[in-house]
């Protein structure tokens, strides 16, 4: 399977989606300080603030 992440710093967003039969789906949006789980990593707890630099 592969994965398409968009991780965007300048608006601290990330989106991970997942392919699928030909196409990318199962998309999972987090920005700021959210926690989230990305595939493939769907058991690691990601905290989005730690990413960020500090403004």
């Amino acid at each position: 399977m592969r994965y398409y992440w968009i991780v965007d710093p300048k608006q601290r967003t990330i989106e991970a989606y997942s392919l699928r039969a030909g196409k990318y789906d199962g998309g999972v949006r987090g920005s700021g300080s959210d926690v989230v789980k990305l595939a493939p990593f769907s058991k690691l707890s990601i905290s989005l603030a730690l990413l960020w630099r500090p403004t």
